[in-house]
């Protein structure tokens, strides 16, 4: 299994750069806002675009086994070649945040998989490879190749789910940004704020 990671790390910098400009200015209407600067809206999108996306590439099986005439039973596999990517992120509507003293406490959710999908692109006529066993044996139609396509998602899925280390690391990511993004805006304000993190357990 190959698995590349993604980073967004100039986005991330743009984007800290840009509030810095505005973030200053006092919040009002139906903006949300609990501290002075600080902008619950602007925070919820960095934390989109803090998600976290590795892509793999692998080779799914699906095995559909069938009898013919009542008689004959025969294995039809299907192996499937496929480019996927899942992506990791945060649970923006539960974001909130409040202020003790010089600290600033953010309460996020952990980080979980928000997309797991196979690139369509990525499938050719040669990404199919199949092998027949058995007597009367028909090809393996449309949709087996739609089940071999689930089968590949929810192995990737599982996968991912399995390596704990992307899920800290997409939470570091969401950490980093913030913190930044707080940091800035105090800055800007002649404040010094300390961030700390608390996260909602299931």
């Amino acid at each position: 299994m190959k698995i590349n990671k993604k980073v967004y790390v100039i986005i991330g910098v743009i984007l800290v750069a840009a509030v810095i400009g505005f973030g200053y200015l006092k919040i009002t209407g139906n903006e949300e806002s609990d501290i002075e600067g600080l902008n619950q809206g602007q925070m919820r999108a960095i934390c989109e675009l803090a998600t976290l996306e590795t892509y793999y590439h692998n080779t799914a099986q699906y095995n559909h086994e069938n009898t013919t005439l009542f008689i004959f039973n025969h294995t039809q596999t299907l192996w499937i070649e496929y480019d996927g990517v899942v992506e990791i992120g945060t649970d923006v509507s539960q974001l909130s945040m409040k202020e003790k003293g010089s600290k600033v406490i953010i309460t996020i959710p952990h980080s979980k998989i928000t997309d797991c999908k196979v690139d369509s692109k990525s499938l050719k006529p040669d990404s199919y490879h199949t092998n027949y066993e058995g007597l009367l044996t028909d090809k393996i139609n449309y949709e087996d190749q739609q089940l071999a396509l689930k089968t590949a998602q929810d192995e990737m899925r599982k996968t991912a789910e399995n390596n704990t280390l992307l899920f800290i690391q997409a939470d570091e990511r969401v950490e980093t940004l913030l913190s930044n993004y707080v940091n800035n805006i105090g800055k800007v304000l002649g404040k010094e704020y300390q961030v700390e993190f608390k996260y909602i357990e299931e």
